[in-house]
């Protein structure tokens, strides 16, 4: 699960199907960090500016960058670190059809999917 702005419960309804977006601070449970090779493996392999900080039984904690950043796509501003972890953990990403059952206010359809995939590509 990711933090982000507004309610997140919404991603809960997909959050056990694999990781449903990323963002600045982004939490693994146990099982999705074993998935993806472990704690020490996903620190290794994190890009620089990523961080991966160990959490309670198994977790991690991944943070993309000292702060956080909201980015600007007309400007071109396309958040590098963002999608640095969404490479990071797409092994893991939950499938398209669990974005499903995920509501957004004022988003549905292709437009809510884009909008949760989009540090994914």
């Amino acid at each position: 699960m990711a933090l982000e702005y507004g309610d997140p419960i919404p991603y809960t309804n997909a959050a056990d199907r694999g990781v449903v977006v990323v963002n600045w601070l982004t939490l693994l449970g146990g099982k999705l960090t074993t998935e993806l090779g472990g704690a020490k493996n996903l620190a290794k392999t994190a890009p620089k500016g990523v961080s991966v900080l160990p959490l309670g039984p198994g977790g991690v904690l991944i943070r993309a960058g000292e702060a956080p950043q909201i980015g600007d796509a007309n400007r071109h501003e396309l958040l590098p670190l963002y999608h640095a972890v969404g490479k990071l953990v797409s092994p893991r990403r939950a499938p398209d059809d669990a974005l499903e059952t995920i509501s957004i206010e004022g988003m549905k359809g292709e437009t809510k999917n884009d909008w949760l995939r989009r540090f994914f590509v």
